[in-house]
């Protein structure tokens, strides 16, 4: 009697759990098809957004340039410029990496511009040029 007892809990256990791995392995599969739905939508939200940022983003990048030529600045008489080809890369990271990023996650020009400001100061191209100067303000 023991015996069917425990031969009949063993096969109910056995089907509870192949049902609840069945149900598990379908969550997962939902949960990655709306995962992906999700990265879909956030990235053409991106995508709208910047189509109606361009103006900001280019003033953004004006902004730069001179930042890059000032005094206060990297001091490149050339602006973006540097020995002739265009810093993409400074472009790409202050721009993109750093002002993009933060207006995309609330903050104002100013404060994104000011974060843009804070990172150049701890660059090593600031500091050779400003060694007197510490470089956080």
């Amino acid at each position: 009697m023991i015996v069917r007892i425990l031969v009949v809990s063993s096969i109910l256990l056995a089907i509870v759990a192949v049902q609840e791995y069945s149900e598990r392995r379908d969550a997962l599969a939902e949960l990655a098809t709306v995962q992906a739905r999700a990265d879909s939508g956030a990235r053409a939200k991106v995508a709208d957004t910047l189509d109606t940022q361009i103006g900001e983003i280019a003033r953004t990048i004006d902004w730069l340039d001179e930042f890059y030529r000032s005094r206060d600045g990297l001091q490149r008489p050339e602006g973006l410029w540097d020995r002739g080809h265009l810093d993409s890369v400074g472009i790409a990271t202050w721009v993109i990496d750093v002002y993009v990023a933060n207006r995309l996650r609330g903050r104002s020009e100013a404060e994104a511009r000011k974060m843009i400001e804070d990172a150049i100061r701890q660059s090593d191209e600031w500091r050779s040029k400003h060694p007197t100067v510490p470089a956080s303000r």
